[in-house]
C-alpha cells in the first residue's frame, strides 16, 4: 500500500475447508484498509456460485467481469476484488481475470498495479487437513507448522486445478 509504483497488483489466495477463517481473514484485511470496511464502494465481493451459476454463460460473465473490474479500478486504483468459492468457478472466468494480475504498466489505458485481488477457495482443504494431521501425529504443535509442510502438495493441487478446463 505504501508503494506508489508496484510492479503488479497484490494477489492473495486463501485455501482451506469451511470454518478455517478465509472469509474472516479477508474481512480483517478490508477493515484495516478501508474506513467503511465491507461497506466501502471500493470493495467488491463475488460469490462465484451465486454470481456465475451457469457454465453456458462463461463468455458473458467473463466480459461483464472484465468491464466491472476495469471500471472500478478506473474510479479507484486501490479497488479490492474478493472472489469467494473459487473452487466452484468455471476456469474460463478465471481466464478473464488473469490479464489484470500480470506484470504490465497498463491494460487498455488503465493501470491495475494498485488493485487488490483476494481469492477464497475450499479447494486444497483436504491436503491442508491431511498435512496438519500428519504433523500432529508426528508430535508437532500447530504453531510449528511451516509452509513447506503443505506447499508441495498444495502447489500441485493448484496447478492441476488451474490447467483444468472443466467446472469442478
Amino acid at each position: 500500500m505504501n508503494n506508489d509504483n508496484p510492479k503488479k497488483p497484490l494477489v492473495l489466495s486463501f485455501h482451506g475447508t469451511g470454518g478455517t477463517g478465509k472469509t474472516w481473514t479477508s474481512q480483517l484485511i478490508v477493515k484495516n484498509i478501508y474506513k467503511k470496511a465491507m461497506d466501502s464502494g471500493f470493495v467488491h465481493y463475488f460469490n462465484s456460485v451465486k454470481k456465475f451459476p451457469h457454465a453456458s454463460q462463461v463468455e458473458t460473465y467473463k466480459s461483464q467481469l472484465q468491464h466491472w473490474i476495469r471500471g472500478n479500478v478506473t474510479n479507484c486504483a486501490h479497488s479490492m476484488f474478493i472472489f469467494d468459492q473459487m473452487d466452484n468457478m468455471h476456469p474460463g472466468i478465471m481466464d478473464g481475470i488473469k490479464p489484470f494480475m500480470d506484470y504490465q504498466y497498463k491494460l487498455d489505458g488503465v493501470s491495475f498495479q494498485k488493485a487488490i485481488f483476494i481469492f477464497l477457495s475450499n479447494g486444497g482443504g483436504e491436503i491442508i487437513r491431511e498435512s496438519t494431521f500428519v504433523s500432529w501425529k508426528a508430535g508437532k504443535k500447530r504453531e510449528e507448522l511451516k509452509l513447506e509442510d503443505v506447499e508441495t502438495a498444495l502447489s500441485s493441487f493448484a496447478f492441476d486445478y488451474c490447467k483444468s478446463d472443466t467446472l469442478r
